[in-house]
């Protein structure tokens, strides 16, 4: 189905551009149905009988028409003119100076010397084959087949030893039917009119200028126009002759350049590549027949060795298969030039389609040349061809692919999406279908729903660039300004950047700026808690481990010097006092950032509510949790027995009763006076204490010479305090 649609749109997408080609050809006159008035364009004048008589006119480019043309078909000529030059050394080199290159390049030498040894042990070999048929002779067995075996040997020996002569003189004939084959190729000079064919020299070498060949004679300014009419002002009758005044020669426009600029830049292009593939061809050959040189005396082994037929037949049919190649060759490029030759006689109305058409038998000759050598066994064609199969391919696939999935594949994405926010179900027999109509490729490289997927993702990673930017501004602009409300602005538009980036972001900017620098320092300063939990769960490879120790180090000197409330303060025991005193503010999020040693350091301080949070959650080991239970405890101790008022002041009811058991029941009875009657409830609803004990806090609160605290005393005579403390 899919390959039946795929066939489809390209053959109506090529239709499509020879049916608009066809109509831009057409003049306005005849669209009209009517003969053009004598006002009008007309490309023909009266003779002295009253008969029309055509007045031959060639095609010529508007302006602006022209630059279009001329820019497309240099892009194609260029890669005909590489692909030509190339040929044109290699059949220099390896065809037309064959043995010049061969005994330039010490080749000669080598051919020479592995025939002769090749030749000598041949004729060992023949040696043998006559004393073992003189010991035939001499016994008297199958005297016949001696004598017969022994005229074969001796007619064998003595054809072997010009068996290189026989070889080159094949070889040469095939050079020579190339080098005329390339003589035919050869530019024609427009400004001899003699036909002498231009030929330079580039290091000694003769060029044969192929490529210009093909460049000049590819011309659409050599077309006859019979489509158009020529516009005439007037007509004037002298002596007896209608002529025709101020004709103007038609124009061809910006769609005809198009058309025929694409056309030639592709022609062109598949020419040169032709050319490159013959280029590689003539060197392959070139070698083959060195190694059919140098073993040329296997072409009369099969005379004397039944089981060397074989080897001797196919040594004939690649000598003469490899010789014909570079013939075969160049007489397809000569056809395909011959063709090109037809422009000037391109007269019908379908001008810039028989234009297209020209071309493309031009582009079947050139092909033809490949396809030829393949055939007869040249060594790369078949690898070229496949190349260039795989090249065509591509193009047939990417522009059907592109008209499929803008076309088709457009209006059914679109409907598909639509009916998706619709909440129509995808088991829909219209979605599915046109499911599959956004996912086909059409014979290209990628559906419309994998075009518009890497579009979104590509606008994606575009907007978050723009919002990295945007960061990295607000960043570098922190603490500028005259005045101190700009100051202040930039230091909020810098929070605000910060604080608003994505966890993904955060960790971008992270790997993207060095540890140390400014910038590296204001993200982890004013970076949140949600943030630096995702920085520190990054992966590997956008944060390494020792990254990631580094940031949690300075995160927590940024969150101790927060917690102090003082920037500047370096003294122990100032930072000291003020972690003590301020500690208690911090959020759960800071008390983690500060790390075990540090909540250990200053346990003590923890409001009781911090502290049951802490003893909750599960981002702390049981070890630790234990290590800040006893810290906690040594501290408050220690603080209670310098100034057993301090621990209780700003304690609630609920704080009071989670102090340490030590505490609360102090034998000296330092604590009666700050217990109140909310703890005392508070400690027996949630067990702090077991009978026993609250029956001792109890005699110490009731102790003669002990304060009690009013609320105490008050709960102590209610009868849930009997009830429990009695």
């Amino acid at each position: 189905m899919m390959k039946l649609l795929q066939t489809f749109l390209f053959t109506t997408t090529f239709a499509v551009l020879l049916a608009g080609a066809l109509v831009l050809e057409v003049p306005s006159a005849q669209a009209q149905g009517t003969d053009p008035a004598p006002t009008q364009q007309s490309n023909q004048q009266l003779d002295e009988s009253g008969q029309r008589v055509n007045i031959p006119e060639k095609l010529q480019f508007g302006t602006i028409a022209g630059w279009v043309y001329d820019a497309l078909k240099t892009i194609g000529g260029l890669f005909a003119y590489l692909g030509g030059s190339l040929l044109d050394i290699s059949l220099s080199l390896f065809v037309m100076d064959m043995p010049g290159t061969a005994e330039s390049w010490g080749i000669k030498t080598v051919i020479d010397e592995i025939w002769k040894m090749v030749r000598d042990m041949f004729n060992l070999l023949f040696i043998f084959g006559i004393i073992f048929v003189g010991f035939k002779l001499i016994l008297g067995t199958d005297e016949t087949g001696a004598k017969r075996t022994l005229g074969t040997i001796i007619i064998a020996a003595l054809l072997i030893n010009f068996s290189l002569y026989a070889t080159k003189v094949v070889v040469d004939f095939g050079n020579i039917v190339a080098t005329e084959m390339a003589t035919l190729l050869k530019t024609e000079s427009p400004e001899n009119s003699t036909g002498t064919n231009t030929e330079n020299e580039i290091g000694g070498l003769k060029i044969t200028n192929i490529s210009d060949s093909f460049v000049t004679k590819i011309n659409p300014e050599q077309i006859v126009n019979n489509s158009f009419a020529l516009e005439r002002s007037a007509i004037e009758k002298a002596e007896g002759t209608i002529a025709l005044q101020n004709a103007k020669k038609t124009e061809l426009d910006l769609m005809d350049a198009l058309i025929m600029g694409l056309t030639t830049a592709f022609t062109l292009t598949l020419v040169g590549f032709v050319f490159a593939a013959g280029a590689f061809l003539m060197f392959t050959r070139f070698m083959y027949l060195i190694f059919l040189m140098m073993f040329s005396p296997i072409m009369f082994l099969g005379f004397v060795l039944p089981n060397f037929k074989k080897r001797s037949s196919d040594w004939w049919h690649k000598l003469f298969t490899q010789t014909l190649i570079g013939p075969a060759y160049l007489f397809m490029l000569y056809i395909a030039l011959k063709s090109l030759e037809n422009i000037g006689d391109i007269q019908s109305d379908s001008t810039l389609i028989s234009y297209v058409m020209l071309c493309i038998v031009v582009c079947g000759f050139a092909w033809a040349a490949l396809l030829v050598a393949n055939s007869m066994g040249a060594m790369g064609a078949d690898t070229a061809i496949k190349l260039g199969s795989g090249w065509g391919k591509s193009i047939r696939g990417g522009v059907t692919g592109f008209a499929g999935r803008n076309t088709i594949g457009r209006v059914a994405d679109n409907w598909n999406r639509n009916a998706e926010k619709r909440g129509i179900s995808e088991q829909n027999v219209f979605r599915r279908v046109s499911s599959n109509l956004a996912g086909s490729k059409f014979g290209g490289s990628a559906s419309r729903t994998q075009v518009r997927t890497a579009q979104e993702k590509a606008d994606q990673k575009g907007a978050r660039h723009t919002q990295l930017t945007n960061i990295n501004t607000a960043i570098a602009g922190a603490g500028v300004g005259t005045t101190e409300d700009q100051v202040r602005a930039s230091n909020v538009a810098m929070e605000r950047a910060v604080v608003g980036a994505s966890n993904d972001q955060i960790v971008e900017l992270l790997g993207e700026h060095k540890a140390g620098s400014k910038e590296y320092e204001t993200i982890v300063r004013n970076m949140s808690a949600s943030q630096f939990d995702a920085a520190m769960k990054a992966k590997p490879e956008e944060l390494d481990d020792s990254a990631k120790d580094q940031m949690a180090k300075r995160r927590a000197e940024f969150v101790k010097q927060a917690i102090v409330s003082d920037e500047n303060a370096t003294d122990a025991a100032a930072v000291s006092a003020g972690m003590t005193a301020n500690i208690k503010n911090a959020s759960d999020a800071q008390l983690k950032v500060l790390g075990t040693e540090e909540i250990a350091k200053y346990a003590g301080a923890l409001k009781q509510s911090q502290f049951d949070d802490i003893m909750k959650s599960k981002d702390y080991t049981e070890s630790e949790k234990k290590l800040f239970r006893e810290k906690r405890e040594d501290q408050l101790l220690t603080t209670f027995a310098r100034d057993p008022a301090s621990v209780f002041k700003n304690l609630q009811d609920k704080d009071i009763a989670s102090l340490p058991k030590t505490i609360l029941l102090d034998a000296e009875g330092r604590s009666v006076p700050h217990i109140t009657g909310g703890a005392l409830r508070k400690i027996a609803d949630d067990d702090k204490l077991n009978q026993e004990d609250r029956i001792r806090l109890l005699d110490l609160i009731t102790a003669p010479g002990n304060t009690t605290h009013p609320t105490a005393a008050m709960y102590l005579n209610s009868p849930a305090g009997q009830e429990r403390y009695g």
